[in-house]
C-alpha cells in the first residue's frame, strides 16, 4: 500500500499542470510552517487561488 501512495505522489508532483493542496492533518499532527484552518476555510482560500490563477472574477 506504502508503495501505491509514493507512485501516487510522484505522479501528482511530476505534472506540470496547477495543483493546490489542502493541508488536512489529524488534530493531534502539528506541521510547522502550515495554519491550522478549518475546511470550509481551506476550500474558500483554495478558490480564491484558482480564480486568481485562470483569471476568473
Amino acid at each position: 500500500m506504502l508503495q501505491k501512495k509514493v507512485l501516487t505522489y510522484e505522479a501528482v508532483c511530476d505534472s506540470e499542470a496547477f495543483k493546490i493542496l489542502l493541508p488536512l492533518v489529524p488534530e493531534n499532527l502539528e506541521i510547522v510552517g502550515i495554519e491550522s484552518k478549518p475546511l470550509s476555510l481551506l476550500i474558500k482560500d483554495a478558490v480564491k487561488l484558482i480564480k486568481k490563477e485562470f483569471n476568473i472574477k
